[in-house]
């Protein structure tokens, strides 16, 4: 469990920590409540990436526009707080880390795995920067550690993108907005639907499978597909009649479907027969500047892993996004979440997020980030990835991000579940190619 510092007597308290933020102090030995990215860029010095962060990012608006990366999470009265740094230090947030091991794809995967093993120091504000100059040929990486108290997916991803420029020019990438429509009548009929649709999720059996159920043990693996070319990706949509997000759900319960179908013929465990998973879904309002905070709400989708012919399996899709575009439930569960933790004892309140948690067998985030070259300090992104954490005993975290006409699928697993991601990911691979043509993968 999350044991946080007492607060610093001679530093004024801030402001408590809000309900929808501190249900996120909840680490656990065998899942910890961080956000954990990595990028990999053209080769650059850590001088200038702490520059560009203290520019782009600490002194952004003042100062003002994310004060909590400046900020600790405190323990008083049985509370937790925002307090202010006095030992604040970029050095202890953005560090080297020169390994000859870290230059390969694999290597680097493994240190990402077992970092998002180890929980962030209390002692300072809950973020680190691992940089690795030398990745690649000619490159460098970032490891990036944010704790979730400090934000969601929405949230931090501008963070990132604030330090990127779009093409060689000084533009800043354009920001991830809210959902669209309006809002006022979503809410309405969120609280009118809001109490038969929590009571039919409560219902729901929990997924029971190789993938769910089995104890974790808290090490974690990533590993992340070739890049995918995101132009053939629209020529296939284009030619089924679907959408780009179609294809990507269906490559991925494609490969579950192979992954659990080998698993079973090599006697590891039945076949897969259900696979739902937790997607977050960003509710702020569309003219809503981007703040740093937790405003999402989760809902479950069933992938049709048990469904072997692509085009049942893409029409099974399709029906399903479409369904989850028209619904209310994501602000039916931020809503609730967040009155429920307000007015409930903390642990009834978290144990009431994870009851609803424990029905899913992965969380999976789907974003489109900017489709121009990117850069920092001059130097070329070549990749991003980025994976939430995952709640009580899900053990499977699934990502998929574009950006600059490519896609990547990425992999976050417990070694209980999966001991090595690299054969799911290849049976993604496998999926892909056969929906999308061999040509699909790039170099």
């Amino acid at each position: 469990m999350t044991r946080l510092s007492p607060a610093l007597p001679d530093t004024e308290l801030i402001e408590p920590v809000h309900p929808r933020d501190g249900v996120w102090l909840q680490d656990r030995t065998e899942n910890l409540m961080v956000i954990n990215s990595v990028m990999t860029f053209d080769r650059m010095d850590i001088d200038d990436l702490r520059r560009v962060w203290l520019d782009r990012v600490m002194a952004a608006d003042g100062g003002q526009r994310y004060p909590r990366f400046s900020r600790l999470v405190v323990r008083k009265d049985r509370k937790a707080w925002w307090q202010e740094d006095p030992a604040f230090d970029i050095a202890r947030h953005i560090f080297s880390v020169e390994d000859p091991a870290l230059k390969t794809r694999e290597g680097l995967q493994e240190y990402i795995g077992r970092q998002a093993s180890q929980p962030l120091p209390q002692d300072r504000p809950l973020w680190q920067l691992h940089f690795i100059p030398e990745f690649g040929d000619g490159g460098s990486a970032l490891v990036s550690r944010i704790h979730h108290v400090m934000g969601d997916g929405m949230a931090l991803i501008p963070v990132l993108f604030s330090m990127m420029d779009v093409g060689e020019s000084n533009q800043e990438p354009p920001q991830t907005r809210g959902t669209t429509g309006a809002m006022w009548m979503v809410r309405l009929k969120a609280l009118l639907v809001g109490g038969p649709l929590l009571l039919r999720k409560a219902l729901m059996r929990a997924d029971r499978s190789m993938l769910h159920g089995p104890a974790l043990d808290g090490r974690k693996r990533v590993a992340w597909t070739s890049a995918i070319d995101l132009g053939r990706i629209k020529e296939v949509k284009n030619q089924r009649g679907c959408t780009v997000n179609d294809i990507l759900m269906a490559v991925v319960s494609g490969g579950v479907r192979r992954f659990g179908l080998r698993r079973r013929d090599s006697g590891g465990g039945a076949e897969i027969q259900g696979f739902r998973v937790s997607m977050p879904v960003n509710v702020r309002a569309p003219s809503a500047p981007p703040t740093m905070d937790n405003r999402f709400g989760a809902v479950m989708v069933e992938l049709p892993v048990d469904i072997g012919p692509i085009d049942t399996r893409m029409q099974a899709i399709r029906k399903r996004m479409n369904a989850l575009k028209r619904s209310v439930e994501p602000f039916v569960y931020y809503g609730s979440v967040t009155f429920l933790l307000k007015v409930l004892p903390r642990r009834i309140g978290r144990w009431l997020v994870d009851f609803y948690a424990k029905k899913c067998s992965a969380v999976m985030s789907n974003v489109p980030g900017p489709q121009e070259p990117l850069t920092i300090s001059g130097s070329r992104v070549r990749a991003m990835l980025f994976w939430v954490p995952q709640r009580a005993n899900i053990g499977l975290g699934i990502s998929i991000l574009s950006f600059s006409g490519e896609v990547r699928i990425g992999l976050f697993a417990d070694h209980a579940l999966v001991e090595d991601p690299a054969e799911l990911v290849a049976d993604i691979e496998a999926e892909l190619t056969e929906i999308c043509g061999p040509d699909s993968l790039m170099a």
